[in-house]
């Protein structure tokens, strides 16, 4: 997995028209901190990470790695137990006379 940090930053941050400036004043730290970061030189701590994914309502998966979060489909999941309930009610009723059988 590759971390795509600095080029995410700059790129959600430009997608906002935002500066470093403006995301400095935000988290309360200089601007050359953020310059550091998009050059990738440091990198921010957790709260601050944290803080920046929400200024940019993203996830911490599209900060860090450039990645949407893989998100469940509830669709599958519904399938899926369609297909359980009858192969439950089908051994349901099996498995008490196999029990029985070897008694």
């Amino acid at each position: 997995m590759e971390i795509r940090f600095p080029i995410q930053l700059k790129k959600l941050r430009t997608g906002l028209s935002m500066s470093q400036e403006d995301i400095a004043g935000k988290l309360y730290i200089s601007r050359q901190a953020v310059s550091r970061w998009e050059s990738g030189d440091a990198t921010p701590d957790m709260s601050n990470l944290i803080k920046l994914a929400e200024i940019f309502d993203c996830s911490l998966d599209t900060l860090v790695l450039g990645t949407e979060p893989k998100q469940d489909n509830i669709d599958d999941k519904i399938d899926k137990w369609w297909v359980a309930i009858p192969l439950v009610a089908i051994l349901g009723g099996t498995i008490p006379n196999i029990i029985q059988a070897f008694k």
